[in-house]
């Protein structure tokens, strides 16, 4: 299984104008030129690094790693910390990140639920970053119940609070995976405090995580959860506002 370094942060650092420097990618760090392959021809691309903050007032605090929201791809779709709907003879519900549902929230769940006709529930943790794992509870307790076989999908920028609400439904006995394997872990250290070791050469700051957080057994060797349904997605697939997952899930290909 490749480290889920590749997963989830690989991409981040190759953002940075320095770490290409002092990779031997680039020759400066005021200039970054790349090679653009678009419908069979390449091209030299000359961009010029902006201040982190202004990229992320551009992308959005997580612009880093997270995909900017697509119209017609729901995984992208921030609006709602919980959407819910039915699609054809599947209900489909996205959390885009993990944080109390409301009432009105798990009300518009359970009364999808009881529809009659639903043959498969998909739920969707893709693009999750995470946020407070002590108030998913209520939203566990509800996917519970479900008989119907639950598909919960995961890509590789589903980490933290999400990974672990992945690894609470894995317990269930109608859940299924698809999807990529999650950037979190299962069991994993977090609640980081930082100190600042001012005086160095070089200023820095030191993360040190307080809390350990144990979601599957204590000698459980897996650093993610692999899907039982392997579909990742392209850049092709999301410009063109494909879906190719849920299209399978929704239209009865899981095999």
């Amino acid at each position: 299984m490749p480290p889920i370094l590749h997963y989830g942060f690989r991409p981040f650092f190759f953002l940075r104008a320095e770490v290409l420097l002092g990779l031997g990618v680039t020759t400066a760090s005021d200039r970054v030129t790349l090679t653009v392959e678009r419908a069979g021809t390449q091209r030299d691309v000359d961009l010029t690094p902006i201040p982190a903050a202004e990229f992320a007032a551009w992308a959005g605090p997580l612009g880093v790693i997270h995909l900017p929201a697509h119209d017609g791809l729901r995984y992208t779709d921030k609006s709602e910390l919980l959407q819910v709907e039915r699609i054809g003879t599947s209900v489909y519900a996205r959390l885009n990140e993990v944080h109390w549902p409301s009432a009105d929230d798990l009300a518009r769940l359970k009364a999808q639920l009881a529809k009659p006709g639903v043959q498969r529930v998909i739920f969707d943790l893709r693009q999750n970053p995470g946020g407070d794992n002590r108030t998913y509870w209520e939203l566990v307790d509800v996917l519970r119940t479900v008989p119907v076989p639950l598909w919960v999908l995961t890509d590789r920028a589903t980490f933290s609070a999400a990974s672990n609400l992945a690894t609470e439904l894995e317990a269930l006995s109608t859940v299924r995976f698809a999807g990529e394997p999650m950037g979190g872990g299962l069991n994993f250290w977090d609640e980081v405090e930082f100190i600042k070791l001012e005086h160095q050469p070089i200023p820095v700051q030191v993360g040190l995580s307080t809390e350990y957080f144990e979601r599957s057994t204590p000698e459980d060797p897996r650093l993610t959860i692999e899907p039982d349904l392997p579909v990742g997605y392209t850049s092709a697939d999301y410009f063109a506002a494909r879906d190719v997952l849920l299209d399978r899930l929704r239209t009865g290909s899981e095999d």
